[in-house]
């Protein structure tokens, strides 16, 4: 899903199409990080940071003894939870 489509099916939710104020999706990749701010309903920007769960996945192998498979399968089933 693009980043278009998923600030049109945010829209289709009632509750967050008339949501004031400033609301930031982030979609978390393989490769990149992508980031939409809403505001006000309206979509202002989009953003992609070069910077996803596998360079995540090789930071966290070097901080800890493991292997970059290990640490990308303990990143996906727990997340950046400590632990």
């Amino acid at each position: 899903v693009d980043m278009f489509a998923l600030y049109g099916l945010y829209q289709q939710i009632p509750a967050y199409a008339t949501q004031p104020g400033i609301t930031i999706l982030i979609d978390f990749g393989s490769q990149a990080t992508r980031l939409v701010l809403i505001s006000d309903g309206q979509l202002r920007i989009i953003r992609t940071i070069p910077y996803g769960t596998h360079a995540i996945a090789k930071d966290v192998h070097s901080a800890i003894d493991t292997s970059p498979q290990q640490a990308l399968e303990h990143l996906l089933r727990f997340g950046l939870e400590q632990g």
